[in-house]
């Protein structure tokens, strides 16, 4: 559950550098972004996008404060409020805990998330508490897909603009863009078909 998160946050960025160039200037400033010739390399052997390349291989995403530092930097929002940093930061040491000592706490990161009774004891991780995590982070991904997907869309749009409203024209790329802008909540559940209609409404909000 956490991996798949942390694939989400980063994957909402990758998405959006293949989908557009109307990021570039801001992906092109960020310090925490470079590129190796072995990342290049690699894609011999996996075929990836560039904005996979450029973005699935880097750290930090574990923390709440950078996720939100490298969000507002680039879409001018911040996807986790201020009272979720610490029940995420929790969750990100109990899925440390789970991933490399076998579910055991450590004292150090018992102290870390206040719980000084779990100190070198097994964390109990039952469905209950899965579930409410799940709803805790699928509340974030709704969240990034609302004001990201704003903030995409108004950028899109912005570049599109001088050369006025046209659906034909802009239907491929405003489907991509369209697209960053829904969160789906079931695997089950098919991806919203983008309509000339909705371009129009879009355009109405987004460039005026």
């Amino acid at each position: 559950m956490m991996a798949a998160f942390e694939y989400m946050l980063k994957d909402f960025v990758a998405k959006t550098i293949d989908a557009t160039s109307a990021f570039d200037d801001k992906i092109k400033s960020q310090e925490w972004l470079s590129i190796t010739t072995e990342r290049v390399l690699a894609q011999r052997v996996v075929q990836t996008s560039i904005g996979s390349t450029l973005i699935h291989p880097t750290l930090g995403w574990h923390s709440p404060e950078t996720v939100n530092e490298r969000y507002k930097a680039i879409f001018n929002i911040s996807p986790i409020d201020g009272n979720e940093i610490r029940t995420l930061s929790t969750l990100w040491i109990l899925r440390h805990s789970v991933a490399h000592n076998a579910g055991i706490v450590t004292a150090h990161d018992a102290a870390r998330i206040n719980q000084p009774a779990l100190a070198e004891r097994v964390a109990h991780i039952d469905d209950a508490f899965i579930a409410q995590s799940f709803e805790f982070l699928k509340g974030i991904a709704i969240r990034i897909a609302d004001r990201g997907g704003k903030s995409v869309l108004g950028h899109w749009f912005k570049t599109v603009r001088d050369y006025g409203i046209n659906y034909p024209r802009d239907e491929a790329a405003y489907a991509r863009i369209r697209q960053l802008a829904t969160c789906i909540q079931s695997r089950t559940q098919p991806l919203p078909v983008t309509t000339e209609v909705m371009y129009q409404a879009d355009w109405a909000t987004y460039t005026h």
